[in-house]
């Protein structure tokens, strides 16, 4: 029987200084047909198909490369990003700034991840996702009743439609959304925004209870008690919250 050879892959770039700022670089072989990059925060991510032979991901890696270094110094967006940190550099930190309030981490031998008001502790043996998706978990935990208070108190002066349930998410995609039975999701780095952004982003779900779509009619509900939507849309496209910020 005979076994096809792996192709030992080249040693890329780890990290790049751009802004007076560090990137990560992460390199990926996956099953995708193209190859892409992307940039979220600190790390930049690139991503080849298994099918490149070396000299071709290395001739990927300079061009697309060279593609986002543009896009990042460029973007204002990314250029003010330096209080927003990684959970890798969190944990190191040990403390990160969420809802205006300051979380510590202690890291010991419990099991899981506990939160006590504003301490977390960790388990130290746990993998750094394990240990971010727990965080997460226990972030959403604590604040889907406050949140949904909110969005309930909101709907409750306003428009007064009928909200069917509310949810939590860290979905990447979308900030929040409104299903066909009238329940609404919230994206978490909402709670890192400016409260007119986060209001902006209930009323455009409760409007979605009136309208399934995007229509003019439903700009003109969000309008009714939105009227400054479409700049608050624009500085959340421009400026968009992320989870975890630098404590002082």
């Amino acid at each position: 029987m005979f076994f096809k050879k792996i192709q030992e892959r080249p040693q890329f770039q780890n990290e790049i200084q751009l802004n007076e700022q560090t990137f990560e670089i992460i390199v990926q072989f996956t099953k995708k047909k193209n190859s892409s990059v992307t940039v979220s925060n600190t790390i930049i991510n690139f991503r080849f198909p298994n099918h490149l032979s070396n000299r071709q991901a290395e001739q990927h890696f300079i061009e697309l490369l060279n593609k986002i270094k543009i896009k990042i110094l460029k973007s204002p967006r990314i250029q003010n990003q330096s209080n927003h940190l990684t959970f890798k550099e969190i944990y190191q930190l040990e403390k990160f700034k969420f809802h205006n309030s300051t979380y510590t981490i202690e890291k010991s031998s419990i099991q899981g991840v506990k939160l006590d008001e504003f301490h977390f502790r960790i388990n130290k043996n746990l993998t750094m996702l394990q240990i971010e998706k727990l965080v997460i978990k226990r972030l959403v935990e604590k604040y889907t009743p406050i949140l949904n208070n909110h969005l309930l108190s909101l709907n409750e002066v306003t428009y007064n439609y009928k909200i069917t349930g509310f949810s939590i998410s860290m979905v990447k995609s979308k900030w929040g959304h409104c299903t066909h039975d009238n329940k609404i999701m919230l994206n978490l780095k909402l709670l890192n925004a400016e409260i007119d952004i986060l209001n902006y982003v209930i009323f455009h779900e409760i409007s979605h209870i009136n309208q399934k779509n995007h229509k003019p009619k439903f700009w003109n509900v969000v309008e009714q008690f939105c009227p400054n939507h479409k700049q608050l849309r624009k500085t959340l496209k421009n400026n968009p919250p992320t989870l975890f910020l630098k404590a002082d």
